[in-house]
């Protein structure tokens, strides 16, 4: 992961030299304003692939009625020319309608490394760890002093580097207690906790809008994501007050989180503006809702039919 780590520490460093040594900024403090630019940064950099993405979701979304009527014409034809046909005409269509499958895996091939680059590079700095030890040896880009200066930034009088878990003598040392961080990274778990679930919360909204009822794939997923939801919530506190949760960490849920949120609003609000929902996917798609809900009541019938000519 050093190849995005790197980076990452390097735009950090670029921030921090820009208002310490441009500025004159207190070296230390400059630490906390240059770590939430860099999220900023970081997050801006990828949004054009992150918009993209979305748009053409939406696209693929309105087309789905096409999609569905093509493969009902081939439906009967279960031979390797007719699949290959199928799969010719769906890739028309798409091209058609402007529809790139590299704008769906493009963007997570950056996004993912890139966000968990800037969390390991936040991890390795502020880890107790004496085998890691980046406030002697550095960190890439980031040099010994460097480290320990941003570790010496506080927010609210506690140091970047001090969790919950920390011992009495750990405590001791950056001269801060387990109440004064408790009473820092609680709130800023409350916000993530927020930020992120709202989130989760939206996302599932969305996907319930569009979910292909005629899919078992596309329903069996959006059960799975509804239990996903208590560990979106308990995730921020388990990480601040249970494990090795720095302030530095926890600043850095916080902002990306808040970013993560506004953005997926923000793109739904615009592309609701830019490309609805059509109304052949809006037709279709409740179509496919009242076939599914009529399957189940035939499906529930059948069984209890069955039922009962077992009892009699």
């Amino acid at each position: 992961m050093k190849i995005v780590e790197y980076p990452v520490a390097l735009f950090l460093k670029a921030w921090h030299y820009l208002f310490a040594d441009i500025f004159g900024w207190d070296a230390a403090q400059s630490w906390l304003l240059a770590l939430v630019l860099l999220i900023v940064t970081v997050r801006s950099l990828l949004l054009p692939f992150v918009y993209r993405q979305s748009y053409s979701s939406r696209i693929l979304i309105n087309i789905r009625p096409k999609v569905y009527r093509l493969e009902q014409e081939y439906s009967d034809d279960k031979t390797a020319e007719g699949r290959k046909e199928l799969g010719k005409r769906r890739r028309e269509l798409q091209k058609e309608h402007e529809y790139r499958f590299s704008d769906g895996c493009i963007p997570a091939l950056i996004q993912i490394p890139v966000l968990i680059g800037l969390y390991r590079m936040l991890i390795h700095v502020t880890s107790p760890d004496p085998e890691i030890n980046a406030s002697v040896n550095g960190f890439g880009p980031l040099n010994a002093e460097e480290v320990q200066s941003l570790l010496s930034a506080k927010l609210f009088g506690v140091p970047m580097a001090a969790y919950v878990q920390m011992s009495d003598s750990q405590f001791a040392e950056i001269h801060t207690t387990q109440e004064q961080v408790f009473w820092v990274v609680f709130p800023m778990a409350i916000l993530a906790a927020i930020f992120t679930t709202s989130n989760w919360g939206y996302s599932m909204y969305r996907n319930y809008l569009t979910v292909d009822h005629n899919s078992g794939l596309a329903r069996g997923m959006l059960k799975l994501m509804w239990l996903i939801g208590p560990i979106v919530l308990i995730a921020p506190f388990t990480i601040a007050l249970g494990a090795v949760g720095p302030v530095a960490l926890m600043i850095y849920w916080v902002g990306n989180n808040l970013w993560t949120t506004t953005q997926t609003i923000t793109i739904q609000r615009i592309l609701d503006r830019k490309i609805p929902y059509s109304e052949e996917f809006l037709e279709h798609h409740k179509l496919m809702k009242d076939q599914l809900v009529e399957r189940k009541k035939e499906k529930k019938e059948k069984k209890q039919a069955r039922k009962a000519k077992r009892n009699s």
